[in-house]
């Protein structure tokens, strides 16, 4: 009798414990909800501007915000690369629309997503802006944009 009252309290230290790594794996890998209102207090303005300045190819405007990992990543030849692709393939930029916010625990980010209207991209691009707030101010950490005419499709 006392050897199965202590593999049932085995059996049930080990289901909690997967329990709390899955709980824990779950919330520092996948997003997490985020206060969307606050997020866009300063995600809308830093998005604009960067994205009216790949119509400009100002790469001081655009890169006012990054943090030092995405200043290293992208330099004023990759951002001149950049433009050029966006304005051969989906033209200029003109408006966008914000979609969502999320958290993700484990990059240490926030991400903004946009549904951005080019000129010649009927379907719209989806930007999405990362941001940092570690040590200090808010920073862009990475931006993408993607769309069909992106992909080739």
């Amino acid at each position: 009798m006392k050897m199965s009252r202590t593999w049932v309290m085995a059996i049930g230290v080990l289901v909690v414990a997967v329990a709390g790594l899955g709980v824990t794996f779950y919330y520092l890998e996948f997003p997490q909800p985020v206060d969307e209102v606050s997020l866009r207090v300063y995600a809308d303005p830093i998005s604009e501007r960067m994205l009216q300045a790949t119509n400009a190819v100002n790469y001081t405007s655009f890169s006012m915000d990054f943090d030092p990992g995405l200043k290293a990543q992208i330099n004023e030849t990759y951002f001149i690369s950049i433009c050029s692709t966006l304005h051969s393939m989906v033209g200029n930029y003109t408006s966008k629309e914000f979609i969502r916010g999320e958290r993700i625990v484990a990059q240490g980010c926030i991400r903004a997503y946009y549904n951005a209207s080019f000129t010649s991209e009927p379907s719209g691009v989806t930007v999405m802006v990362a941001f940092s707030m570690e040590g200090g101010p808010v920073k862009v950490s990475g931006i993408s944009f993607d769309s069909a005419k992106l992909k080739g499709g």
